[in-house]
Protein backbone atom coordinates (compact mmCIF):
# COMPACT_ATOMS: atom_id res chain seq x y z
CA UNK A 1 0.00 0.00 0.00
CA UNK A 2 1.48 3.64 -0.91
CA UNK A 3 1.58 6.30 1.30
CA UNK A 4 2.05 8.96 -1.37
CA UNK A 5 -0.66 11.63 -1.92
CA UNK A 6 -2.66 10.94 -5.10
CA UNK A 7 -4.26 14.74 -5.14
CA UNK A 8 -3.67 16.51 -8.12
CA UNK A 9 -4.85 19.63 -6.52
CA UNK A 10 -3.08 22.19 -4.14
CA UNK A 11 -4.14 25.16 -2.33
CA UNK A 12 -3.62 28.88 -2.74
CA UNK A 13 -4.44 31.97 -1.06
CA UNK A 14 -4.84 35.51 -2.64
CA UNK A 15 -2.75 38.17 -1.15
CA UNK A 16 -3.38 41.62 -2.15
CA UNK A 17 -0.33 42.99 -1.77
CA UNK A 18 2.28 44.61 -4.46
CA UNK A 19 1.90 42.84 -6.67
CA UNK A 20 -1.50 41.19 -6.18
CA UNK A 21 -1.03 37.40 -6.72
CA UNK A 22 -1.84 33.82 -5.45
CA UNK A 23 0.67 32.14 -3.59
CA UNK A 24 0.80 28.34 -2.37
CA UNK A 25 -0.10 26.89 0.57
CA UNK A 26 3.08 25.35 2.35
CA UNK A 27 2.70 21.44 1.66
CA UNK A 28 1.57 20.56 4.79
CA UNK A 29 -0.97 23.34 5.05
CA UNK A 30 -2.08 22.14 1.81
CA UNK A 31 -2.79 18.85 3.00
CA UNK A 32 -4.51 20.23 6.09
CA UNK A 33 -7.01 22.52 4.09
CA UNK A 34 -7.65 19.34 1.52
CA UNK A 35 -8.43 17.06 4.17
CA UNK A 36 -11.01 19.58 5.51
CA UNK A 37 -12.65 20.02 1.92
CA UNK A 38 -12.75 16.56 1.58
CA UNK A 39 -14.99 16.66 5.12
CA UNK A 40 -17.30 19.37 3.44
CA UNK A 41 -17.60 17.73 0.30
CA UNK A 42 -18.84 15.02 2.52
CA UNK A 43 -21.21 17.37 4.30
CA UNK A 44 -21.62 20.56 2.81
CA UNK A 45 -24.28 21.74 5.46
CA UNK A 46 -21.34 22.54 7.90
CA UNK A 47 -19.87 25.36 4.82
CA UNK A 48 -17.03 26.45 7.61
CA UNK A 49 -14.24 24.44 8.94
CA UNK A 50 -11.56 24.89 11.60
CA UNK A 51 -8.04 24.31 10.07
CA UNK A 52 -4.57 25.11 12.09
CA UNK A 53 -1.74 25.63 9.48
CA UNK A 54 2.07 26.59 10.54
CA UNK A 55 1.21 28.97 13.55
CA UNK A 56 -2.10 30.26 13.01
CA UNK A 57 -5.46 28.85 13.12
CA UNK A 58 -8.00 29.78 10.41
CA UNK A 59 -12.10 29.66 10.01
CA UNK A 60 -11.98 28.31 6.49
CA UNK A 61 -15.46 28.92 4.53
CA UNK A 62 -15.64 26.59 1.32
CA UNK A 63 -18.92 28.09 0.39
CA UNK A 64 -17.21 31.63 0.24
CA UNK A 65 -13.84 30.37 -0.83
CA UNK A 66 -11.79 32.06 1.88
CA UNK A 67 -10.23 31.58 5.15
CA UNK A 68 -10.03 34.50 8.26
CA UNK A 69 -6.92 34.23 10.35
CA UNK A 70 -8.76 33.93 13.96
CA UNK A 71 -5.24 34.60 15.64
CA UNK A 72 -4.07 38.02 13.76
CA UNK A 73 -5.93 41.07 15.70
CA UNK A 74 -6.75 42.00 12.24
CA UNK A 75 -9.17 38.65 11.64
CA UNK A 76 -7.66 38.92 8.11
CA UNK A 77 -9.83 37.87 5.66
CA UNK A 78 -8.17 36.13 2.38
CA UNK A 79 -9.86 34.38 -0.84
CA UNK A 80 -8.69 31.04 -1.61
CA UNK A 81 -8.78 28.23 -4.40
CA UNK A 82 -8.29 25.07 -4.84
CA UNK A 83 -6.07 24.59 -8.30
CA UNK A 84 -5.35 21.54 -10.47
CA UNK A 85 -1.63 20.76 -10.67
CA UNK A 86 -0.22 21.19 -14.09
CA UNK A 87 -1.96 18.40 -16.75
CA UNK A 88 -4.02 16.74 -14.00
CA UNK A 89 -1.05 14.34 -12.38
CA UNK A 90 1.07 15.57 -9.69
CA UNK A 91 4.12 17.32 -10.81
CA UNK A 92 6.20 17.21 -7.90
CA UNK A 93 9.96 16.91 -7.48
CA UNK A 94 11.03 13.46 -5.30
CA UNK A 95 12.07 16.09 -2.33
CA UNK A 96 8.51 17.43 -2.94
CA UNK A 97 6.76 14.44 -2.97
CA UNK A 98 8.76 12.88 0.40
CA UNK A 99 7.74 16.46 2.10
CA UNK A 100 4.47 15.78 1.07
CA UNK A 101 4.62 11.89 2.68
CA UNK A 102 5.94 12.81 6.08
CA UNK A 103 3.73 15.37 6.41
CA UNK A 104 0.24 13.09 5.71
CA UNK A 105 1.83 10.42 7.95
CA UNK A 106 2.24 13.10 10.56
CA UNK A 107 -1.51 14.69 10.21
CA UNK A 108 -2.71 11.32 10.45
CA UNK A 109 -0.85 9.92 13.63
CA UNK A 110 -1.48 13.50 15.21
CA UNK A 111 -5.41 12.31 14.58
CA UNK A 112 -5.15 8.67 15.43
CA UNK A 113 -3.55 9.93 19.22
CA UNK A 114 -6.42 12.88 19.17
CA UNK A 115 -8.99 9.29 18.48
CA UNK A 116 -7.15 7.59 21.54
CA UNK A 117 -7.27 10.42 23.68
CA UNK A 118 -3.22 10.32 23.75
CA UNK A 119 -1.66 13.76 24.04
CA UNK A 120 1.70 12.42 23.14
CA UNK A 121 3.25 12.65 26.07
CA UNK A 122 4.86 9.74 28.12
CA UNK A 123 4.64 8.56 31.20
CA UNK A 124 7.15 8.33 34.07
Amino acid sequence: VSTQSTWAFKWQYYDPSRPPQWHDYEISGSDVVEEAYQSWAADPAIDVRSVKSGRFNYMVDFNQMQQTNVDHPAHTVRRIRRAKVSDGSLAMDEAHTIQRTVSLQRLKAAQERQLSGDTGASSP
